[in-house]
């Protein structure tokens, strides 16, 4: 089977098994938008008016059917088109991890190294302390921390909101900020830990680093020239797995930040039983996995021309 064939079994096992997890939670749109003082009668009206009244099959093929033009449905709660919510808010969501992304690396390679040039040293130790201590707290606490102290306490930051770059660029950095550190975090903890155990494993065993040191480099030179490259590979794969994890993390910091992105469409989905967005949004995350993937798989061979990945 060539590999388009198989992302679009993945997509469509994936669209049928979350259409059918959402026809498993308690009650439906229609029950939901009308709540406690809806009656039988006006939940029926709404369901032939919302086609929640036809069989799961029909309602789900009828569903694919639309995706295979090119549509999305509109939204069950709104009846906004649900590709116009997503042109919105898919920009938000990705500017933050992006810039989580490099607000992690940015920090993490340095300290990998540091902690790296001398094991069991007061770098490593504090390396130690501070990545497991980034890795322990969940993004929730973070989040309530530092809108606690850098938006109530010293007034550095907004509260809540996103300003979009077009609007104000100093705007759009201050309102991305907070929510960027607290997706940074946790990666960067993990990215300390997993690259200053490859460097430590270049440094220790490697054949390489042995003629790079008898040669006369001094042991910074070797991690920096010469084992980091090689120990990059670990980190490259981490963050290709991990960005599940992060566009998960994004439903958390949304909510905490009060942002309107995809996180905050997917929950909002959710608890509106609106079967059209939550679709959309796990789609976009499989499309987005897939690609993160490779991509990863391009950086191997950036590290190491001699690495080939198969393809197909």
């Amino acid at each position: 089977m060539g590999q388009v064939a198989r992302v679009l079994a993945l997509l469509w096992s994936l669209s049928f098994v979350t259409f059918a997890l959402v026809q498993l939670l308690p009650g439906n749109a229609a029950q939901v938008q009308l709540g406690q003082g809806g009656t039988p009668a006006d939940v029926a009206t709404l369901n032939r008016k919302l086609g929640l009244d036809r069989s799961f099959l029909d309602r789900y093929l009828s569903w694919a059917a639309d995706l295979v033009h090119g549509r999305l449905g509109s939204s069950l709660a709104t009846g906004q088109p649900v590709m116009g919510m997503l042109t919105g808010r898919v920009p938000v969501s990705m500017e933050l991890i992006a810039i989580a992304l490099v607000f992690s690396l940015t920090f993490a390679v340095p300290m990998a190294l540091l902690a790296a040039r001398r094991p069991g040293g007061v770098a490593d130790w504090l390396s130690s302390a501070v990545s497991v201590g980034a890795v322990s707290v969940t993004p929730f606490v973070v989040g309530i921390g530092l809108v606690s102290v850098f938006a109530v306490q010293l007034k550095w930051f907004p509260t809540s909101g996103f300003v979009p770059l077009t609007q104000s660029v100093l705007g759009n950095a201050a309102s991305a900020a907070l929510p960027s550190v607290t997706l940074a975090l946790p990666l960067f903890g993990l990215y300390v830990r997993v690259l200053r155990g490859d460097l430590i494993d270049q440094m220790r065993n490697a054949e390489y680093i042995l003629t790079a040191r008898c040669s006369g480099a001094s042991t910074w030179r070797v991690l920096t020239r010469h084992a980091l490259r090689n120990a990059l590979f670990g980190t490259v794969t981490l963050i290709g797995l991990n960005v599940a994890a992060v566009l998960g993390g994004t439903v958390v910091v949304e909510e905490v930040f009060g942002i309107q992105g995809v996180g905050s469409m997917f929950v909002q989905g959710i608890q509106g039983r609106d079967v059209p967005v939550v679709e959309a949004v796990v789609l976009l995350s499989a499309l987005t996995v897939l690609t993160a993937n490779r991509i990863t798989d391009r950086w191997y061979r950036v590290l190491n021309r001699r690495v080939h990945v198969a393809v197909g």
